[in-house]
Formats: C-alpha cells, structure tokens, sequence
C-alpha cells in the first residue's frame, strides 16, 4: 500500500503542477492516497493527470523548469522533432524521452 500511495501521489504532483495549483506543505499518508482499491485509485488520479498535460501544462512547466535543474532533477532540455505532441515536448523539457511504443 506504501508503495501504490507513492506513486500515486507522484501523480498527483504532477496534475498540480500542470495546472498551476500549489502543492500540499506535508507529505501525504501514502495509505490514504492508494486507498481501499490501490488500482483504482492509481486510474482515477493517472487519468485526471494525462487530462490535465495540454498545452497550458507546457508553459506552467517552462516555470518551474530551472529551480528543477538547480536541484538536480531536471536535465537539459533535448531537442524535439517539427510536429512533436504534447507529451514528448514536455518530457523533453525536463531532459527525458519517451519511450518507443
């Protein structure tokens, strides 16, 4: 349960962040967050975050980006192909790619 809560809330920063909403001050009880049906919740919050990674997410992103390669976090930014969506062009701001599926 403290493992599927984790990650969860890993998800749930990451839906605050695109909408530009603050982050909670304390860390959550991981068992609340994955509550009774882990899966479920793991859904529910994935789908509410993937809804909220449009465009807007991207300049909320550009915000944050440096503080997070002060710290270590983010990488360089990569270069994109013409065209690229949504969701590569925010995982390249961060230095990561996407992986091939």
């Amino acid at each position: 349960m403290d493992v599927a809560g984790h990650v969860t809330a890993g998800l749930l920063v990451v839906e605050l962040r695109a909408v530009g909403a603050p982050l909670p001050q304390d860390d959550p009880d991981w068992r609340q967050v994955a509550g009774p049906d882990p899966l479920a919740s793991w859904q529910a919050v994935r789908a509410r975050m993937t809804a909220a990674l449009g465009p807007e997410a991207l300049e909320t992103a550009r915000g944050f980006v440096p503080r997070g390669r002060e710290v270590g976090v983010v990488g360089p930014e990569r270069v994109v192909r013409d065209g690229a969506d949504d969701q590569t062009r925010l995982l390249a701001l961060f230095g990561r790619v996407p992986l091939a599926g």
